[in-house]
């Protein structure tokens, strides 16, 4: 695979698990000349060089660097990537027809380094896509398939502690410590988000899109999207919307099924089924003690005019 960067920026998806990430690197993946790197700053699935020259961090998650070295080598990971000479992540099946030969421009495709994405966006000429998707079926989600909760990891990162402040920091420990399985992966999302979610109102240059938007207004979005990304081929992107990613078969069945059938209500409103209005209310309450109401009950899509403050994380710059 040959790569020779071309006049438009690179491209950073932020995401959280089973939140609509590979769909939608999939669907931007259908541009010509467009290398999708899966996950690099991942442990898991970023290769071998990945924990050469990533630091080591609780749960996988970059949330803050510990000194000057630690950025350093983020920073130089980052740059290689950027650039072509590393391919941590990307595509391996070199005999699919779908396998880039050449490349002009780079996508990273990232559920580890959110803390980050400040630091990210005023350090790299990239341009941010920030995806989100309900944090009640993504933790369901993460719960069938037997994933545990990161939520403790930025608990206990002494940087981002100190932005939430003794009180949500004790808030929670506390749903940690009596909280069910469901409202440990709520607040992982909560926690997750933290940083982009504070800091959205402050970037009109980011490219916020929901995974409720690409389900239910898919040709609005898609353009949207492309308009603001410089993609050319919408109807690649539109074609691919239809086809359920290559992670979907950690989604039920029933959702398969009905992604393949385009019915986007049922799609989106089949886990309420599985949890009463009490139990939504009490689950969206942990992000409004947070003050990142972006979802609110009985809601498919997200309210971005509730988030009304700003505010990064210090020191993860």
């Amino acid at each position: 695979m040959r790569h020779s960067p071309g006049p438009d920026r690179n491209l950073l998806l932020f995401a959280s698990h089973r939140g609509g990430s590979t769909w939608i690197m999939q669907v931007l993946g259908t541009q010509t000349g467009l290398r999708a790197l899966n996950e690099p700053f991942s442990v898991y699935q970023g290769g071998a060089l990945c924990p050469i020259r990533v630091p080591r961090t609780a749960a996988g998650h970059l949330i803050s660097f510990s000194d000057s070295d630690e950025e350093a080598r983020v920073r130089s990971y980052t740059d290689d990537l950027l650039s072509g000479a590393l391919a941590a992540g990307a595509p391996t099946r070199f005999w699919a027809r779908s396998y880039p030969r050449k490349s002009q421009r780079i996508l990273i495709k990232d559920l580890h380094a959110k803390a980050l994405i400040d630091w990210f966006d005023r350090n790299f000429d990239v341009e941010i896509i920030y995806l989100v998707r309900h944090p009640i079926p993504q933790a369901m989600s993460c719960i069938r398939n037997r994933w545990g909760a990161s939520a403790y990891a930025y608990l206990r990162d002494p940087s981002f502690a100190g932005v939430l402040g003794s009180q949500l920091k004790q808030y929670g420990e506390r749903v940690l410590q009596q909280g069910t399985p469901l409202e440990h992966h709520v607040l992982t999302w909560v926690l997750e988000n933290y940083a982009g979610l504070r800091l959205l109102n402050q970037k009109p240059h980011w490219v916020f899109v929901s995974y409720e938007e690409c389900v239910l207004e898919p040709d609005s979005t898609l353009q949207r999207v492309a308009t603001r990304l410089n993609l050319g081929d919408v109807g690649k992107m539109r074609s691919e919307m239809n086809v359920p990613s290559h992670s979907s078969k950690m989604s039920l069945a029933s959702t398969r099924e009905q992604i393949r059938l385009g019915n986007s209500k049922s799609v989106l409103n089949g886990w309420r089924q599985e949890v009463s209005d009490g139990q939504e209310r009490a689950l969206l309450g942990i992000l409004d003690r947070f003050e990142v109401p972006l979802y609110r009950p009985r809601e498919d899509l997200p309210q971005l005019s509730k988030l009304n403050f700003g505010g990064g994380l210090p020191n993860n710059a």
